[in-house]
């Protein structure tokens, strides 16, 4: 079976083709979402003008990538707070032998409880991991110990009969759909991996709803009862593949490698335009001509999906962004052909990110709809919590990518390989 997934994940030629579509519909937003972009020249010969480039263009810097993330750490530190408290006091709950209804977990910008905080947290990990500043780390480690910790006081609140609500664990307690659990068990494991946290009760709680208890249809793939009956969302597949995946490494059983790639290729049979390369964002069962509605975000899902299940199956973009990076990294895409367009993708993204460290032009989430207006009118708002994981990612790829000193300007143009030592010659 996992020969199979390798055959059907790892880009071909086609699949290539549409993770370069992904990128430029990455750039292309960046361009037309009223970004207040500083357009870039780069240095012009005699006699000739220069470009004027609407995103900053040229090859970036590990230490201009590292200020970027630890902007976002920053602002994320200071407005997540992990912290229980008494609703009515303010005062920080500390005994957690005594469970009472006024316990609820801090509010701030973002919840620490959320899907979207599980791709943050992964974000932070991998940040930690290429920058070697363990503030990502203890980032994570300080709001996941808290979960751990409080999970078994919330758990008794639940059973005195009282209906816990999302600030007292609820989704914790009592996942009823993968926005619930995936994400947030994929990041658990991360962290039990990296020796943060001991979280295995939780990380098998979270893992039991997405393998026993999330409607599925008839042939095992995972779905929803909304919109409409028998629904199939593309942004499931980050939902539900990477916690299976990383339960696969986690406890060696590989039905959960299985489920993973059985997820991927039963969402790709129904949901995947091989003439365009792209994902539809929703697919209905029953409905006989099927409105495609491709939408950026969801096809990162997708694809980011499929990263971390390559990153640990056994051998037999600003989500985008990172999945380009770390094909090149890791020798799945060529750096000739992705580099150069990876590169200009990270400018752009770097550009979404304020002097506050907040992610601007980020789309809120999104129902699944099936006419354009809905997709082309979404709203954005730097309090779209979508976005700081993926940019996280995406910029600590791109540290590897760039130690790697691959990148070079040649005529101008940003290029990766071996250049030739004269150029004049070579000419």
């Amino acid at each position: 079976m996992a020969g199979f997934a390798l055959m059907h994940l790892v880009p071909s030629n086609s699949r290539a083709a549409g993770l370069c579509v992904l990128a430029l519909l990455l750039l292309l937003a960046a361009q037309v979402q009223g970004a207040n972009l500083n357009g870039t020249a780069m240095p012009a010969s005699p006699g000739r003008p220069s470009p004027n480039y609407p995103v900053p263009y040229g090859a970036t810097t590990v230490a201009a990538i590292t200020e970027v993330l630890n902007r976002i750490r920053d602002y994320l530190d200071t407005d997540t707070p992990a912290r229980i408290i008494n609703k009515q006091t303010g005062a920080e709950v500390t005994d957690f032998t005594k469970p009472d209804t006024n316990s609820i977990l801090q509010a701030g910008a973002f919840p620490i409880i959320s899907y979207e905080w599980g791709v943050t947290y992964s974000g932070m990990l991998l940040a930690a991991q290429t920058t070697g500043d363990s503030r990502f780390q203890e980032y994570v480690a300080k709001r996941m110990r808290l979960i751990v910790q409080a999970a078994p006081y919330f758990r008794a609140l639940s059973e005195t009969g009282w209906p816990l609500e999302n600030d007292q664990f609820r989704s914790v307690i009592h996942p009823n759909a993968l926005d619930d659990s995936g994400s947030m068990c994929a990041a658990m494991i991360k962290a039990q991996r990296a020796g943060l946290i001991e979280a295995r009760p939780l990380i098998d709680h979270f893992a039991d709803y997405v393998s026993t208890k999330q409607f599925r249809l008839a042939d095992g793939t995972l779905a929803r009862k909304r919109p409409l009956a028998d629904s199939l969302w593309l942004d499931d597949l980050y939902m539900s593949v990477p916690a299976l995946a990383q339960m696969g490494k986690l406890t060696g059983d590989r039905k959960y490698y299985n489920d993973a790639v059985r997820q991927v290729t039963q969402f790709s049979d129904r949901m995947f335009n091989r003439q365009l390369n792209l994902y539809m964002h929703g697919w209905i069962a029953g409905m006989s001509v099927h409105p495609e509605f491709h939408w950026a975000r969801a096809n990162g899902w997708a694809l980011m999906a499929m990263t971390d299940l390559l990153d640990v199956l056994p051998e037999a973009s600003a989500i985008f962004t990172y999945c380009l990076a770390h094909g090149i990294n890791r020798g799945w895409i060529d750096p000739l052909a992705y580099g150069p367009m990876v590169q200009l993708a990270w400018n752009a993204v770097a550009t979404k990110v304020n002097a506050q460290g907040q992610v601007e032009d980020t789309c809120v989430g999104t129902n699944m709809g099936f006419d354009p207006a809905f997709y082309y009118c979404r709203p954005r708002s730097v309090f779209a919590a979508h976005g700081y994981g993926s940019v996280l990612l995406a910029g600590a790829e791109m540290i590897v990518l760039t130690k790697s000193d691959r990148v070079v300007i040649n005529g101008g143009a940003v290029q990766f390989g071996k250049q030739p030592a004269d150029m004049k010659a070579a000419n």
